[in-house]
Order: C-alpha cells, then structure tokens, then sequence
C-alpha cells in the first residue's frame, strides 16, 4: 500500500471517528472509538513500515520484548505474580533498542528526533505509572501530550510525501 493510500484511509478513519460525536445514543462511542483507534493503528504501521529500524537487528529484539509485554499484559490480567515486572522490562528494552538504533543511524532529522521523544515518552511513562512513580493525573498529561506529538508526526509525514510530490510533478 503506497503512503498516499494510506494517508487517504487514516484521513477516511478519522472522518469515521468524528462523525461518531454526531450520532444518537451509545454508539457515538463505539463509532469515535473505532474510528480513532484504527486510524491510530494503521498511522503506526505506516511510520514503521517507512522507517529504518525494520532493516536492523534491533528490529526482532524489539519484536521479541512486545511478546514479552503482551505476556506480562496476560499475567496482569490474570492477577498472577511478575506482570508488571515483565511489562516493564519489555517496554524498558524497547525504549533502549530505539535509543540505541537512533544513535546508530547516520543522519538524524527532526522527524527522527520527534519519533524518539514519542517513544520515550509513551513507555517510559507506562513504566513510572506501573511503579507508582507518577500519579494518574501526570499519567494522563503525558498521554495527551504523546498523543499530540503522534499526530503531529503524522501530519509532519504526510506534509513530506505530499510535498515530495509536488517537487517530482515541477520536475518533469
């Protein structure tokens, strides 16, 4: 799928997401949930299936500690011992692969720049809520503002591939 495909169907699933405040009753919810959610879901796979790291070892070490959150996601939900402890190392070592391949990588623009604030600040402040270390309210914060800044690296993406094309078109 090319990017302007998929700019078009985050666009379509945002549109959906938004046009749930207007509908009657309960399904408001249900419609913004799933239009914002998979609008979400399919904005992260286009900035990782377009970014460096899926060609680097660092790649299926992360893969590897995404199981190992998921895993310990089970174990919290299931009210058994170590959950938390697996959530957070696997989100820790995540952090660390993506902090290591972006000081490995050779050129770094602002849009490299943003995508590891994104990412520390999504796991790391998972991890400080999951020990107590930050309280809800700080929590909460920190996913408004993480949320913003992944739009805005969205927005920022999609401005670089429309642009691309407008350069390609006064080219020929």
């Amino acid at each position: 799928m090319s990017n302007k495909t998929t700019l078009f169907l985050i666009g379509t699933l945002l549109f959906i997401g938004l046009f749930g405040f207007i509908l009657p009753g309960d399904s408001p919810n249900k419609v913004t949930q799933f239009g914002l959610g998979a609008a979400h879901l399919v904005a992260l796979y286009m900035l990782i299936n377009n970014g460096t790291l899926r060609n680097t070892w660092f790649w299926a070490l992360i893969q590897g500690c995404v199981l190992l959150v998921l895993l310990g996601a089970m174990f919290k939900i299931m009210h058994w011992p170590y959950g938390n402890l697996m959530v957070a190392v696997g989100l820790s070592i995540i952090g660390l692969a993506y902090l290591a391949s972006f000081i490995r990588k050779p050129s770094k623009g602002v849009f490299d720049v943003l995508k590891l604030i994104w990412v520390w600040l999504n796991y790391g402040s998972i991890v400080l809520f999951l020990y107590r270390i930050i309280d809800a309210f700080a929590y909460y914060w920190t996913g408004i503002f993480s949320t913003l800044l992944f739009w805005g690296l969205v927005i920022y993406f999609a401005i670089q591939v429309f642009s691309e094309r407008e350069i390609a078109n006064e080219t020929e």
